[in-house]
């Protein structure tokens, strides 16, 4: 092959190359928002989600209550409770292929609004299936100074929101 064949050869795949690699690249982003769009029937066992949790405590009289919790990406958790009109915070980590554990804190206020501490709650879950999870573990009540005043033991039972629930 002459060169000036062979330089025309290399121009022709640059610019094949120069308009083929944007559209390869928008295919693989959009390739994976349909991937992430199609999450809910995903099986790999992800907790990353929204939860209607019911909790109970057993061995105790204190009513059950329901929670709704938010595991996000990177390991944070939102959740909130019948019992509680503050937000509580904290972490969660897949501890095997379906086990996983979770803490977060929530402060506490009397009834004017003062502070009067804080619950710190650490439970070890197990996935279920996809759209359910079971947990277990405790809640430490802390006074202002964050001194523990009692623990209490709590069990959850999840079910997982979808686009499919739209009522």
């Amino acid at each position: 092959m002459s060169d000036e064949r062979a330089a025309l050869n290399r121009r022709r795949l640059l610019r094949t190359g120069a308009v083929a690699a944007p559209a390869g690249l928008a295919a693989t982003l959009l390739g994976g928002h349909a991937a992430s769009a199609d999450a809910e029937t995903d099986t790999s066992g992800s907790l990353v989600g929204s939860w209607a949790v019911t909790i109970t405590f057993p061995g105790s009289t204190q009513e059950s209550e329901r929670g709704l919790f938010a595991f996000m990406p990177g390991g944070v958790i939102i959740e909130t409770n019948t019992r509680s009109k503050y937000p509580g915070i904290g972490s969660w980590r897949m501890t095997g292929a379906s086990t996983f554990a979770f803490v977060f804190r929530e402060q506490a206020f009397d009834a004017t609004g003062a502070y009067v501490g804080e619950i710190h709650v650490a439970q070890t879950g197990r996935l279920t299936s996809f759209t359910a999870f079971t947990c277990d573990g405790t809640g430490t009540i802390h006074d202002p100074s964050g001194n523990p005043i009692t623990t209490v033991t709590s069990h959850g039972d999840a079910v997982r929101y979808t686009t499919a629930d739209t009522t």
